[in-house]
C-alpha cells in the first residue's frame, strides 16, 4: 500500500518521531475495545502524512496516509 500511496515505512517512522498527535482522528472502539491513534506530520522530504497506529487482538497495525495528494497528469 505504501507504494500505491507513494509513501514509505521510513516516512512513517519519521512522522511518528517528529509529528504531533491528532486527537480528532484518534478513536476508541467500545465494541472491540481497541484504540486507533493518529499522528500527523511531514516526511523528511516535506510530504504531509498521517500514521494511524491501531492495537487489535494483540497486534499493532500501522496505516500510512499521504495527506497532500500527488499531482496527476491529465490523460490525453
Amino acid at each position: 500500500r505504501g507504494v500505491e500511496r507513494s509513501i514509505s515505512f521510513r516516512d512513517a517512522v519519521h512522522i511518528l518521531e517528529n509529528g504531533s498527535h491528532n486527537e480528532k482522528k484518534t478513536s476508541f472502539d467500545d465494541r472491540r475495545r481497541t484504540w486507533k491513534y493518529a499522528i500527523e506530520g511531514k516526511t523528511d522530504e516535506n510530504v504531509a502524512g498521517r500514521v494511524i497506529v491501531a492495537f487489535e487482538r494483540g497486534m499493532v497495525i500501522i496505516t500510512i496516509i499521504r495527506l497532500d495528494k500527488k499531482k496527476r497528469r491529465k490523460k490525453s
